[in-house]
């Protein structure tokens, strides 16, 4: 049937471009895997009439789809039949950000101003440090990462706030400086002071095998195979001169604090004393120090020998 004429009935006209929709069920169904899900269908009279494709929806348009195969079938309804069918990815809403001005930057203290906005994480481009802490009006940051690695802090919804980040070891560090350079300066002034001499002492080193065996054990833990390598240096240096562990002690311990110094001027915070030159220096002067302390053959000074 193509034509269809009705006399004596007056008919209001309808236009191609009348809506209509038919509600949801009254479209084909959709199975996938299994599963029923109805569907909606809606267009104008004239795509009905010229037979144009109208879309069909899904009455939940969203679905969960895991990795993997799935069944995906359609059958006919009442009135509509399924043409083309494609499955979408929903889209994802864009995540706001907020804007980050720095307001200083320092090796161990920083401030930031960050707007206002939603929950947000801020993160900072440098490897995760438990050692920095973020604060908000005094309030402690919770801390998180980024990609596995980046150091980040999840910010509250709010207003605009401003950020602190200190790096808490450093002050301890510092006080360590401190304290060191005093006890240093102290040792110095006993040093030029001039005193009477009394008594002379045994200096020789000494004392029971479990406290030497102890003493070497410790420097092992302490830095593993190269500690022992460098106690066994300065044993050998004992050995030919008495005093070399005294002077690789010192030379030792002074350029570790003088890299830690110079680390801290050059703007470097702790990173130079953390380094390995200045550890490894560290760890001569402890291996010296317990070299001194230990039973050792050593080649007898000539000055001491009896005419």
């Amino acid at each position: 049937m193509s034509d269809l004429e009705l006399t004596g009935a007056d008919l209001p006209a309808v236009s191609p471009s009348t809506p209509f929709a038919q509600p949801c069920g009254a479209g084909p169904p959709v199975f996938l895997d299994g599963k029923r899900y109805e569907t909606s269908v809606a267009g104008t009279y004239g795509d009905v009439v010229e037979h144009r494709p109208l879309p069909v929806e899904l009455c939940w348009p969203d679905l969960e789809l895991a990795a993997g195969d799935h069944e995906l079938k359609t059958t006919p309804s009442s009135s509509f039949v399924v043409q083309d069918l494609w499955l979408l990815r929903a889209p994802v809403p864009t995540p706001r950000s907020r804007d980050v001005r720095v307001l200083s930057w320092d090796a161990t203290s920083r401030s930031l101003s960050v707007d206002g906005g939603p929950v947000s994480v801020l993160s900072i481009p440098e490897n995760a440090n438990p050692g920095w802490v973020a604060t908000v009006d005094g309030r402690v940051l919770e801390r998180t990462r980024v990609d596995g690695w980046q150091q980040a802090w999840r910010l509250p919804a709010g207003g605009p706030v401003e950020v602190r980040l200190d790096f808490v070891p450093d002050r301890q560090y510092r006080f360590g400086l401190l304290v060191g350079g005093l006890a240093v300066l102290a040792a110095l002034l006993t040093i030029a002071l001039p005193v009477r001499r009394r008594a002379a002492l045994d200096t020789a080193p000494g004392g029971s095998r479990a406290t030497q065996i102890a003493l070497a054990a410790l420097v092992a833990v302490l830095g593993g195979m190269p500690a022992v390598i460098a106690l066994l240096t300065c044993l050998l240096a004992r050995a030919l001169w008495r005093p070399a562990p005294r002077w690789i002690a010192l030379v030792g311990g002074a350029t570790a604090a003088g890299a830690a110094f110079i680390g801290r001027l050059a703007g470097q915070g702790q990173d130079w004393a953390y380094a390995w030159p200045a550890q490894g220096a560290l760890l001569l002067a402890v291996a010296a120090v317990v070299a001194a302390c230990l039973d050792w053959p050593v080649r007898d000074d000539p000055a001491e020998e009896p005419a």
